[in-house]
């Protein structure tokens, strides 16, 4: 019967057929494997004390900016949240376009102050959020906060990997078998023109691993957790423009949480906004992706909270860049 098929299926009508297949092979697995990954994360959670039932915001430490603007934004946000808390402290400034140490003494700042206070000296405001050194650095220090957030079930980690790698295998048997048959089925009916088949088994060699990767950020309870709590902080942008009873962390959790623009309207408003000048296009300040909430409409303009490509979809447009 498959022979038949074969047989009758030739030419461009047979690679149409192929490619679909192949598409529809790929897209089972990821969906798959993205439900087994879940199974996982509900199982670290629950391992963790989180509820499994829903999720809930004690497992976040809300009284460390760096962790919630980790989970929102990853690497990106952690260093927003550190700039906005060093300008507070009074420890950067900008100058001209360019920022710079200010005269405040330097005493108890965490690990990821320290590393963009010793950086940041002489860099252009526009550039800073894309610093590449700088995020690495950003991801080394929070190495412990994202291994205790993927045990919580909040942030993907490396415990998917063997079961995505089954799938990847499964993908490549199922696609790239059919390959080898047509080649096989061609070469003996002396069938010569497989070049366009060739090419799309390779492509395909490549596709199933990329669709089927692990991603990045926060996994769906992740992303419920930090809808809730911008849902909840709302108010705090405007706690931060009355200069209310404001701490450096309370900086830090607005711009790690909702992004730089929610600095507007505050005393460091001009610095907030140097610095969104260059990261408003092109980039995908919200790589890390946090959720698109019900505050996404309202907020991912400034914030890096929705992940790379459109509410409902792990993001918003790239998060404005900032």
């Amino acid at each position: 019967m498959l022979q038949a098929f074969v047989m009758a299926v030739t030419g461009p009508m047979f690679l149409a057929v192929f490619v679909a297949y192949a598409v529809t092979v790929t897209w089972a697995l990821r969906r798959w494997s993205r439900r087994e990954y879940a199974v996982q994360d509900h199982k670290a959670a629950g391992a963790a004390g989180s509820s499994v039932a829903g999720v809930h915001l004690e497992g976040l430490n809300r009284q460390d900016p760096f962790e919630v603007a980790y989970l929102t934004d990853g690497a990106r946000g952690v260093l927003r949240a550190a700039l906005a808390s060093l300008m507070d402290k009074g420890l950067l400034r900008i100058s001209g376009d360019k920022l710079v140490r200010g005269e405040a003494e330097r005493n108890n700042l965490h690990s990821v102050e320290n590393a963009v206070y010793v950086r940041a000296q002489n860099e252009e405001a526009k550039s800073i959020l894309g610093n590449k050194e700088l995020k690495e650095a950003m991801d080394s220090h929070m190495a412990d906060t994202k291994e205790r957030l993927t045990r919580l079930g909040l942030m993907y980690g490396e415990s998917g990997l063997g079961p995505v790698m089954l799938h990847v295998v499964a993908g490549w048997v199922l696609v790239e078998g059919l390959v080898v048959w047509r080649l096989w089925f061609a070469a003996e009916h002396g069938h010569h023109n497989v070049g366009f088949i060739i090419l799309l088994g390779l492509a395909f060699l490549f596709v199933v691993p990329m669709a089927l990767n692990i991603p990045n950020g926060p996994t769906a309870r992740g992303k419920k957790v930090i809808e809730d709590l911008q849902v909840s902080l709302e108010s705090w942008k405007d706690r931060l423009a009355a200069k209310h009873d404001t701490s450096p962390n309370d900086w830090a959790l607005a711009a790690g949480l909702f992004g730089l623009a929610a600095l507007a309207g505050t005393e460091h408003a001009a610095m907030a906004s140097a610095m969104r000048q260059g990261n408003t296009s092109g980039s995908s300040g919200c790589s890390g992706g946090s959720s698109c909430s019900s505050s996404c409409s309202s907020s991912c303009s400034s914030v890096g909270s929705c992940g790379g490509g459109g509410c409902g979809g792990g993001g918003c447009g790239g998060g404005g860049g900032d």
